[in-house]
């Protein structure tokens, strides 16, 4: 079995053998001189790494017999400074059978991996690729040096803040990243500040400008047209006949001191200046039924019409979201989001609202246990 050796140590001293004897085969040789082994051109021979056999350093270390056939010999830095497969060698035909041993050279590093003491019982590992992929690897090092308490390893693709917290991922009581209610958003520069801007400030109504529509007092409302002339009355039972009913209303109306017909068909009819004032002297208050234009209005048409924005305005608000929604600005958030989905798809729920995990370790302590038969402990 080849035996382990840490590149480039100063001297490093091994056990090489068994000896045995010529001969037999199996009798142990326990008094081959230093001065044979060491001879620097019959004496032990190394081949580093499959290269050819040569002397050991020029100044030897006298080497001494051990036990079992076993001979220590000593190895300086210049022997073991080739990584891979030392192979030494000793053959005298005179005394014993060829003895060969092989040896593995490591670096420092690895060598130290395998062998130095460590509380943690771990070995050091040096992550150069996954699946053959340098990059992955140097992505995870990337997400290593970026963890944070409340972010993990996802870098700055997530807030600084724990989720549900203010500036955190905003959580759903159904245990899915969608909000069950969204309060308005803070203005802060964002799509949803400009688009309330727009909303405050709006003149024009479905391509109409209401200051000129409307007019100052409802000006421009005056004019309705005028009402074509009644020519007959809608559901009289035969054709230009009154019922008993309307024929009682209008001998009643006649005959009061001030006359008047209730009509049913008012084509041709039009307002008075009274009646058009009466309608725009109606008191806000008194307009509730949901649904009808005055109630529109008065819901809507809340502030004067010369405060809100001018055409000019509108242009220059409408400049500024074109400007904010760039290609690259909309291409910035999909790859946000689309780090963010890497992260998140990894996620899995079992029970909702609680992420399922597998703890290997606590405070780098390995913990062992199944919680049941064998509880919960640290190694």
């Amino acid at each position: 079995m080849s035996r382990f050796i840490k590149a480039n140590e100063t001297t490093v001293v091994v056990q090489f053998g068994p000896f045995v004897d010529k001969d037999t085969g199996v009798d142990l040789e326990a008094s081959i001189s230093a001065a044979s082994l060491d001879n620097v051109t019959t004496g032990i021979r190394i081949s580093k790494n499959g290269g050819t056999f040569a002397a050991r350093a020029a100044t030897v270390t006298a080497s001494a017999y051990d036990a079992h056939g076993m001979y220590k010999i000593t190895l300086k830095a210049a022997d073991i400074d080739t990584e891979g497969t030392l192979r030494m060698v000793y053959d005298d035909a005179t005394v014993c059978l060829p003895v060969w041993q092989d040896y593995t050279i490591l670096s420092e590093a690895a060598y130290d991996s395998l062998f130095a003491a460590k509380d943690t019982g771990f070995m050091d590992v040096n992550i150069k690729a996954v699946s053959e992929d340098t990059t992955a690897a140097d992505n995870l090092e990337l997400a290593c040096d970026n963890y944070s308490a409340t972010r993990g390893l996802s870098g700055t693709a997530l807030p600084a803040a724990a989720s549900g917290a203010a500036g955190g991922i905003p959580l759903s009581t159904a245990g899915s990243l969608e909000m069950d209610t969204l309060a308005d958003w803070v203005n802060a520069g964002r799509l949803d500040a400009i688009l309330d801007t727009i909303a405050a400030d709006v003149v024009n109504i479905d391509g109409y400008n209401l200051a000129t529509q409307i007019g100052t007092a409802g000006a421009g409302l005056t004019n309705i047209g005028t009402i074509a002339t009644v020519t007959n009355l809608t559901n009289a039972p035969t054709n230009g006949d009154l019922t008993a009913t309307m024929k009682t209303s209008v001998t009643t109306a006649a005959s009061s001191s001030t006359p008047s017909v209730t009509v049913s068909d008012k084509t041709g009819f039009s307002l008075s200046t009274a009646g058009i004032l009466a309608i725009w002297h109606q008191l806000t208050s008194a307009i509730v039924t949901a649904g009808t234009a005055g109630k529109l209005l008065v819901d809507n048409l809340n502030a004067t019409v010369s405060s809100r924005a001018t055409s000019a305005k509108q242009d220059t608000m409408e400049t500024t979201l074109n400007a904010a929604a760039t290609a690259s600005a909309l291409a910035t958030v999909d790859t946000v989001v689309d780090a963010v989905k890497v992260q998140t798809d990894k996620m899995v729920f079992t029970k909702a609202n609680e992420l399922d995990v597998n703890t290997k370790s606590i405070n780098d302590a390995e913990v062992i246990g199944d919680g049941n038969a064998t509880p919960w402990d640290g190694v």
